[in-house]
């Protein structure tokens, strides 16, 4: 199958296509719209979603230079209110190093371009760079989950692909790259991990040959996933004839590691 050369990589598609190939096709190939509801009740999942949003919102108006006092004033939810409140007391300004908000990187990779956008990125005179990746999900998962998500991958590797044709940040070494996961609803138990050459090395090397997968893959070598589980969290599970109703809350949730089944991710390009 011949990509379009626009086409860009990120953590986004890549983890639809390590989730589910099928659903790869549909959504990023295909680009078709299939509205089903991820799970119910759909009010409690919009008004989490909804929160979410909002969240990331705050912050980046508080990095811009808002009044965090001002900022408060806004906040109708008290779940908002809460969050934001654990979020002050990171006092992040007061951190050393300087800070780019929902920074955008975009580096040539494979043939293709591949995309990360962050939350925060925090550059410090030694040349250690700390990524910020806010997860709003009520629950937190386990920390094995996120370090084996796509995001902990790219994201890393993207900083460190970058140094070749931009001048953003000086040239870091692996081990200078330190994420983290932040919880507003969790906020004393963040899950961070320092990036490794090693790591690098193996990062590279895995997301070459997801690419060269699907590049080289025709659309009917596209599979459904396995595991049916997943489904009742799909847009697509009525077409592929995977059950009508969506998933709850609270069901199945084990499957996901605590991860909040329909967990909108704010960084989707």
């Amino acid at each position: 199958m011949k990509l379009p050369e626009s086409f860009t990589f990120n953590q986004n598609n890549l983890q639809d296509y390590q989730d589910c190939e099928f659903r790869f096709l549909l959504k990023h190939i295909r680009h078709l719209d299939w509205p089903a509801v991820e799970s119910e009740p759909i009010v409690l999942q919009e008004k989490k979603i909804e929160t979410g949003y909002l969240f990331h919102q705050l912050t980046q108006r508080y990095f811009y230079g808002m009044s965090p006092e001002l900022l408060s004033e806004t906040i109708e939810d008290p779940l908002l209110q809460e969050w934001w409140e654990h979020f002050l007391k990171l006092n992040i300004l007061a951190q050393p190093g300087v800070k780019f908000v929902e920074k955008m990187i975009s580096v040539p990779f494979n043939g293709f371009r591949l995309v990360a956008k962050y939350d925060l990125l925090i550059v410090l005179d030694n040349g250690h760079i700390e990524i910020y990746d806010w997860k709003t999900s009520v629950s937190q998962p386990q920390r094995h989950f996120l370090i084996d998500r796509m995001q902990s991958h790219v994201y890393p590797a993207v900083l460190m692909l970058q140094q070749s044709c931009s001048s953003f940040i000086a040239r870091p070494s692996p081990g200078d790259i330190r994420m983290t996961y932040w919880f507003p609803s969790h906020p004393q138990s963040p899950v961070s991990f320092t990036y490794s050459p090693d790591q690098y090395e193996k990062d590279l090397q895995f997301l070459e040959k997801i690419i060269n997968e699907i590049v080289v893959r025709e659309e009917d070598g596209f599979k459904k996933t396995n595991d049916f589980r997943r489904c009742k969290y799909c847009h697509y599970r009525s077409l592929c004839e995977r059950g009508i109703e969506a998933g709850t809350l609270e069901e199945d949730s084990d499957i996901f590691d605590g991860v909040t089944p329909f967990e909108f991710d704010f960084n989707e390009l």
